[in-house]
């Protein structure tokens, strides 16, 4: 009963810190693909590839938040992550305390539940297929541990495993191996067949390969960086590192399955998911390399666990226990940053898109129909798509107006350069005989130099003068800089919107005289 309260603890104060770092947050590039174009129960949004994943679990619950929470409260999503990810690592417990007892059961599911290294995934809502493909591996190895027949539970497991993310073909490959190994019956593998053949249905009508053999001769390469940036990854290490480790640790294992004289199943289905799941990755992702990337150091730690612990004598739980217990919290100090900086990353792009959504609802009546606010972080948003799908879900995941002067400097600085773009201000250059000045202005004089809804003229009197216009960003836009020749003047014309704060004119030069002329016709 201890270990298991000591271990709801633990959940808690995970999932308390997963939330202290989320806030603000909104839904994240591939996230945006569904809720533009894949917000109903349609067959073809339940069925069709996503980068070609099988991903009809995740797509379900995705569906069905969106049309009872909606789109605003992103929290809820991420909550659903967190859980996921907390059931991972109780799954963890669950395998290692029949193995091991509970101390070693506990120690393994806090390295899990705190990996900052794989903090990409459980940070990100979408990436709770990754983790259900990961949750039916480990639920699929204690139905083939378990003493009982648990067909049902294993069927149960490989469906969920399958039908979330392609990770579900490595898992479902090494527990297969490990049944077969372990001399089950061909009659008792049916929940293999079962799925196997649901997937190979689905695959041959909506499935594709983004695998091409051209990376084929790399597989080795990437398997090994792979492998050490799982290790680097636990303590926050280098890669150089990490291959020092990987060294020993191969070393280790070797000698172990000499002196052993082969591998148990388990180690075997480690083995196998490892190393499929490393060459269909690098099939597909070769070009970008990204063997750190937080969500493949995710995936591939769980079997990684499962395959190291195959080789620890069972008899030999007190020397692990306390083996843990200096490992563990030394890898979770050691990368409680880099769950810090990944959250960092996730506010400021989610602040940024949530901040640019506001400013296009604001110019909804005028801004153009292709009109894309970002083609960086949100590529597949464009205007009329993003008002098709919030009107269709009754719901918006852009920023409160409240809210705006709260946002990160980059994310306020988001909403001025769309403002911009989208016609807050319109400028002419002209010749204008005019003397009339209500004073010469620098750039420090702000008062003087903020813009009123309407037109207004600004003459440079001396020198050239470029200006620029803030609204809610600590600096200036680089969108909509003006140059204004010397003794030219610029008509200015800002729009009238339901905001408050005024625009300003922010001088970029040095050297020209710039004043607000007194004839304003």
């Amino acid at each position: 009963m201890v270990p298991v309260v000591l271990l709801v603890a633990l959940s808690v104060l995970a999932f308390a810190r997963y939330l202290s770092i989320s806030h603000g947050r909104t839904f994240h590039f591939d996230e945006w693909y569904w809720v533009l174009l894949r917000n109903d129960f349609s067959r073809s949004t339940l069925l069709q590839n996503h980068n070609g994943h099988l991903s009809i679990i995740p797509g379900f619950i995705y569906v069905v938040l969106f049309r009872t929470v909606g789109l605003s409260r992103y929290s809820i999503y991420l909550s659903l992550a967190f859980l996921t990810h907390i059931a991972v690592s109780w799954a963890l417990f669950v395998i290692f305390l029949k193995r091991f007892g509970s101390a070693v059961g506990i120690l393994i599911a806090a390295s899990t539940l705190f990996l900052g290294s794989g903090a990409q995934n459980y940070l990100w809502a979408f990436q709770i297929g990754f983790m259900l493909s990961v949750f039916g591996y480990l639920l699929g190895r204690i139905a083939i541990d378990s003493d009982e027949e648990r067909k049902g539970l294993l069927l149960a497991a490989l469906i969920v495993s399958l039908g979330s993310s392609g990770i579900g073909i490595p898992a479902t490959a090494a527990l297969a191996l490990e049944a077969i190994l372990r001399r089950w019956r061909i009659r008792d593998l049916w929940p293999f067949f079962v799925t196997g053949a649901l997937y190979l249905v689905w695959y041959a009508t909506y499935g594709r390969s983004d695998a091409d053999g051209k990376y084929a001769h790399l597989i080795p390469k990437y398997a090994r960086d792979s492998a050490a940036a799982v290790v680097a990854g636990i303590f926050d290490f280098t890669l150089d590192w990490g291959y020092l480790v990987l060294g020993i640790l191969c070393g280790l294992l070797i000698f172990q399955i000499f002196r052993a004289r082969g591998m148990t199943p388990g180690a075997a289905g480690a083995f196998l998911f490892l190393a499929l799941f490393w060459s269909l990755t690098c099939l597909s992702r070769a070009q970008f390399w990204d063997v750190g990337a937080g969500r493949y150091v995710y995936a591939a730690f769980i079997p990684y666990l499962m395959l190291i612990s195959e080789f620890v004598p069972r008899t030999s739980r007190k020397h692990l226990a306390t083996g843990a217990a200096f490992l563990v919290p030394i890898g979770v100090i050691a990368s409680w940053s880099r769950m810090d900086s990944e959250a960092l990353f996730y506010r400021l792009w989610g602040q940024s898109v949530s901040a640019e959504l506001l400013a296009l609802e604001l110019h909804r009546e005028s801004a153009p129909w292709d009109y894309f606010p970002d083609k960086v972080r949100a590529p597949n948003i464009y205007s009329e798509a993003y008002f098709a799908a919030t009107d269709e879900l009754g719901s918006s995941p852009a920023a409160r107006t409240a809210a705006l002067p709260k946002l990160m400097r980059e994310a306020r600085l988001e909403f001025d350069r769309v403002s911009l773009e989208l016609g807050d201000i319109k400028t002419t250059v002209q010749q204008r005989d005019d003397s009339t000045c209500d004073g010469v202005m620098t750039g420090s004089d702000r008062m003087r130099l903020r813009l009123r809804p309407g037109v207004q003229y600004l003459n440079a009197v001396t020198n050239d003068v470029v200006i620029g216009f803030k609204r809610f960003g600590n600096s200036r836009s680089e969108t909509g800089q003006v140059t204004i020749p010397h003794g030219s003047s610029v008509r200015i014309e800002v729009r009238s919107d339901e905001l408050t704060r005024p625009w300003v004119v922010v001088q970029v030069n040095t050297g020209g005289g710039l004043c607000r002329s007194l004839n304003q016709s």
